[in-house]
């Protein structure tokens, strides 16, 4: 089976298209995450008329991609109060984005008791280029942007032979794809090598 997978991987134009274009990051500022959902990054971006808020959370790589309705400090922090209902409060929120420096975020972050730290965009280009590749693909291939993102949740990340899904949850998220059962079971993950 995973030869299968590797020869369609291969001729999958979506999956070529975004191996190609995968780029080196530059090592961060700020010290390493030592557990899942503690730092998230997060910032607006347009793509075909539309604004989207990305969330990413930089030690399991889980990426959040949502629409908001414009730009506004009240349509982000609608769309982050619903993101931290499914997955907890981050202790810090990263961005670069205007609307994440005034005044109603800031009260926001005092409410969910989280810091709100201001960055350069180069540090959450990384997460931009894969949201927008995944949007970008999706629309283009006329498939569902969420069951995209399911399938990105699952890939494993090669340095570490986990997927964000795996890090983030314990295990992997079931999908279309077949699976064998015990994969799908949580699994406790020593992140100490992480």
């Amino acid at each position: 089976m995973g030869a299968d997978i590797e020869n369609f991987i291969g001729t999958c134009d979506v999956c070529v298209f975004l191996s190609c274009n995968s780029k080196k990051e530059s090592l961060l500022s700020y010290p390493l995450s030592v557990r899942p959902w503690e730092r998230v990054g997060c910032d607006l971006f347009p793509f075909g008329g539309h604004h989207y808020l990305v969330c990413y959370d930089d030690f399991s790589n889980w990426i959040e991609v949502g629409s908001v309705d414009n730009s506004s400090s009240s349509s982000v922090i609608s769309k982050l109060t619903f993101i931290f209902a499914r997955l907890g409060v981050p202790d810090a929120l990263v961005s670069h984005s205007i609307p994440f420096g005034i005044y109603e975020l800031a009260n926001f972050s005092k409410e969910w008791n989280f810091k709100l730290v201001l960055i350069g965009r180069r540090h959450t280009e990384k997460w931009f280029g894969i949201a927008k590749n995944i949007l970008r693909i999706s629309y283009k291939s006329g498939h569902d942007v969420s069951y995209a993102l399911l399938e990105y949740r699952n890939t494993a990340i090669a340095q570490v032979g986990l997927s964000p899904a795996q890090i983030m949850l314990g295990s992997i998220l079931k999908s279309k794809l077949p699976c064998v059962v015990d994969q799908l079971l949580p699994v406790a993950i020593n992140y100490s090598w992480l």
